[in-house]
């Protein structure tokens, strides 16, 4: 692993009028590597990841990609640099079909070549896309639709892919597709940052996980440590917190 970070949090403070959302937190995400965060509803994981895209933008601290302050820029320019997010309620165009949803993603690649490849890739992993290609997106089933929403966020081919629980909402047999489907986009070399609150599910496929609880990183570990970890399985993995 590259000693340098692919993209860094440092000491971020992020605030909702005056609620402090975010209390000093820092996260690194090394290239080739399956981030995953975890923490119960409320703790300010969508805060975090979506703090890169000013939403809401940082109090203090800085947001580094490659080394470089990027917090100060437009989503538009943050998706040039090769950062991309699947969000969380998928924001798909419903009146849209799949392949203009699909074609919205791309709006910074100029390469009509490398679209259509990209495109081709994203079919190749959801082939239901393909054969919805022509359908609106509204009439798609809830699992499509978060398969449309993260081949959407693959097309700008990004280097970093952010995805906001991708399992929401989800039977237990897609969610095992989704993240089988995470798998392979890793595989082919795209980092993952995942905010989930499937904590099972996460950690399994992680390389490295933090735990945010009230806008503070409270654990670093390994994937398989934290599951091995009682503190996590007690408040995340037991019986009564499936859904946290």
């Amino acid at each position: 692993m590259n000693n340098t970070p692919l993209l860094q949090y440092k000491n971020i403070v992020a605030r909702y009028g005056s609620i402090t959302a975010l209390n000093d937190v820092s996260l690194d995400i090394y290239e080739n590597e399956i981030v995953a965060l975890i923490g119960a509803n409320g703790a300010g994981k969508t805060t975090l990841l979506m703090s890169l895209f000013r939403e809401p933008a940082i109090a203090t601290g800085s947001i580094l990609f490659e080394g470089t302050a990027i917090h100060h820029l437009s989503s538009h320019e943050i998706i040039k640099c090769g950062i991309s997010v699947s969000p969380e309620g998928r924001r798909i165009f419903p009146k849209l079909t799949v392949e203009e949803n699909l074609q919205l993603g791309a709006f910074v690649i100029k390469n009509k070549a490398q679209n259509q490849m990209q495109q081709k890739y994203i079919y190749s992993l959801f082939p239901i896309l393909y054969d919805r290609r022509t359908q609106r997106a509204g009439t798609l089933s809830g699992g499509e639709q978060q398969m449309l929403a993260i081949g959407r966020g693959l097309m700008p081919k990004p280097r970093v892919f952010f995805l906001d629980e991708p399992s929401l909402g989800l039977a237990p047999l897609l969610v095992t597709q989704i993240f089988k489907i995470l798998s392979e986009i890793a595989k082919a070399g795209t980092t993952l940052f995942l905010v989930e609150q499937n904590a099972n599910h996460a950690l399994k496929l992680a390389h490295r996980g933090y735990v945010l609880v009230n806008g503070k990183i409270e654990l670093i570990g390994t994937g398989q440590s934290l599951l091995n970890n009682p503190t996590i399985q007690s408040a995340y993995l037991g019986k009564h917190a499936t859904s946290i």
